[in-house]
């Protein structure tokens, strides 16, 4: 791993799919070609409507990105996206054009009858590198590196809130809800936010907070009411409960920081973060120095020859035989 990716860096990651996709497919399973060409409709076009609902996103806070999330890579029926975070406030405009891509998306689909049953249902999460989670290029077989990577227990955890998506909720991680909670917008909050009860999820020692991003931005459903669910609210609403959770120090929450923020509350680094970098860099660094000095000097399929030694003085030992 290049001493680069041991830079500090945060990340966002979301993840789009098609909902009631399996039904689809198996009320024409002989039919593959007309399916496939519906699905290849999206994975063509959603990155340019997210792209299009980007550049339609206003100006809502400072620390607007320069550009949308980019493609990461394509898992079956799923989209997944992923883009750099350079200040907090970030979070928010790709929130906000993640969610109106979404939902625009949806409303073409229910225009057409023959795909009136689907819809798209989607996931934001963050986390950071290189502490727990690390960036990865792994080599192929023809020696070039695969596409870029991403690994570790923050990556995995945005997964399991996937399949908490449906057509209303779009699941948040708590870093990325703290970073929209403590955005200052411009006007009116873009987006409203809803918490339930913490959910368990596999591999989890305790259960994870349930926050989602209202897909209806606050707008009561008969559901709503019948079930008397709470109003959605303005992300800042639920930052009390976030600096609750971090206080707790509960085993993978913990309040995210970007080292280039201005804003004080995330251009902290945690000392234990720091002490964990530069163990990993002391480790990287004896490897590094062990297969650079194997390779120059060992032949292959032998161990590396013994260090050479300085040579003997026999003039001073010759000296001091004559003396005697």
């Amino acid at each position: 791993m290049s001493e680069d990716l041991y830079k500090w860096r945060r990340r966002i990651f979301a993840s789009v799919d098609v909902a009631g996709s399996t039904a689809f497919k198996q009320r024409s399973p002989e039919d593959s070609g007309r399916w496939a060409y519906i699905f290849k409709l999206f994975f063509d076009e959603f990155p340019t409507t997210l792209r299009a609902c980007f550049e339609k996103v206003g100006d809502i806070a400072d620390g607007r990105p320069d550009k949308p999330m980019s493609v990461w890579k394509f898992v079956g029926d799923e989209i997944l996206f992923s883009a750099e975070l350079f200040r907090h406030e970030a979070a928010a405009y790709h929130s906000v054009a993640f969610i109106e891509a979404i939902n625009e998306y949806t409303a073409q689909l229910k225009k057409k009858p023959e795909l009136a049953a689907l819809s798209l249902k989607g996931t934001i999460w963050g986390a950071g590198f290189p502490v727990s989670n690390v960036e990865v290029a792994p080599k192929l077989g023809d020696g070039q590196s695969a596409p870029q990577d991403y690994l570790g227990p923050c990556v995995d955890q945005g997964f399991r809130l996937c399949s908490l998506a449906d057509a209303r909720r779009i699941p948040l991680s708590v870093d990325i809800a703290y970073m929209l909670a403590t955005t200052v917008f411009r006007t009116n909050a873009p987006m409203k936010v809803q918490c339930e009860e913490p959910k368990p999820h596999k591999g989890v020692p305790l259960s994870y907070p349930h926050i989602w991003l209202d897909r209806l931005h606050g707008k009561e459903s008969e559901e709503d009411k019948i079930l008397g669910r709470r109003t959605a609210r303005d992300p800042s609403g639920i930052k009390p409960y976030l600096e609750d959770l971090f206080a707790e120090k509960r085993p993978g929450l913990f309040k995210p920081f970007l080292t280039g923020d201005p804003s004080n509350l995330f251009n902290k680094i945690p000392k234990d973060m720091q002490d964990t970098r530069e163990k990993l860099l002391q480790v990287t660094a004896e490897q590094t120095y062990s297969v650079k000095e194997t390779a120059a000097t060992a032949k292959p399929g032998k161990a590396p020859p013994a260090p050479k030694l300085p040579k003997k003085n026999t003039k001073r030992k010759a000296r001091k035989a004559r003396k005697r």
